[in-house]
């Protein structure tokens, strides 16, 4: 019969904005000396905190993932730490400890007769507990501009856009998608096709804010956000809320629905003819 054994334990934490201080869990590190045990276990995916934050940069946030779970890998084939103390002396040296998004925890500690399944149950516990609540895949801004630049392929006016900064002295924001006509005209797919009223309203009162930070810039530009309904009627009352917030932005804006679209490319089409012209 096996043995249990102690074993430590920390938490990687996402923190989109320290001065906030909002935290998502976002991987474990766990050390097993008398196993000689070193692992991480680290989300690949970033639908939840893309949903949450605008802007967000999910690949890079993928890539860190990776390094950090790849490290990990690499001491536990050695067997040992390579004479780092402990655990959090190691996680240190993997990911340092600043002013960045990513932080580890404090140390936690527990018992365990086999490492390598208590790493996946703290996974499960402190990383995608939440994601269990709700199986099925949610509409992403990645789905939404794939169906919208359909529409912009078929009026063949994709190639009219580009990547736009519009930015003041302490603050920026890329659009992905923007072209110019006298001024910049960016559009932003928008999806509030979320788990929870509170995820809809943090998620309009972001883009509120960050769009607010900029409305003041030296470059005039006006915002086109297409937004998605949740895919839940018992969460269309939060949308229309949402929806409200968004229209409290102080710049030169437009709401677009999404199933008023294929109206707005034909616009968007007949405006970029007439610049071309």
């Amino acid at each position: 019969m096996s043995m249990l054994q102690p074993y430590k334990f920390l938490v990687l934490q996402y923190i989109h904005d320290l001065g906030v201080g909002e935290v998502i869990n976002v991987g474990v590190a766990l050390h097993a000396p008398k196993s000689n045990y070193v692992a991480a276990k680290c989300r690949q995916t970033y639908a939840r905190i893309s949903a949450i934050y605008p802007g967000f940069d999910g690949e890079y946030f993928k890539s860190n993932m990776r390094y950090i779970s790849s490290a990990f890998s690499k001491f536990n084939d050695c067997l040992n730490l390579k004479g780092y103390s402990s655990l959090q002396e190691y996680a240190y040296s993997v990911l340092p400890k600043d002013d960045g998004s990513l932080q580890w925890s404090s140390v936690y500690s527990g018992v365990t007769k086999n490492p390598e399944k208590e790493l996946e149950k703290l996974f499960e516990r402190y990383v995608t507990h939440h994601d269990a609540k709700n199986q099925r895949e949610r509409r992403t801004e990645s789905d939404i501009w794939k169906n919208f630049k359909k529409e912009l392929d078929v009026k063949k006016i994709t190639s009219h856009f580009v990547q736009k900064k519009i930015s003041v002295h302490d603050d920026e924001i890329n659009f992905s998608h923007a072209w110019k006509n006298g001024i910049w005209h960016c559009i932003e797919p928008l999806s509030f096709d979320l788990s929870s009223p509170e995820y809809i309203k943090e998620k309009a009162h972001k883009w509120l804010g960050q769009i607010s930070s900029v409305s003041q810039g030296q470059e005039e530009f006006k915002l086109y956000l297409v937004v998605a309904k949740p895919s839940e009627d018992a969460l269309l009352g939060a949308y229309e809320k949402a929806v409200s917030i968004l229209n409290k932005i102080p710049a030169n804006k437009e709401i677009i629905p999404e199933d008023q679209s294929l109206q707005f490319v034909e616009r968007l089409a007949n405006q970029i003819e007439e610049h071309i012209h």
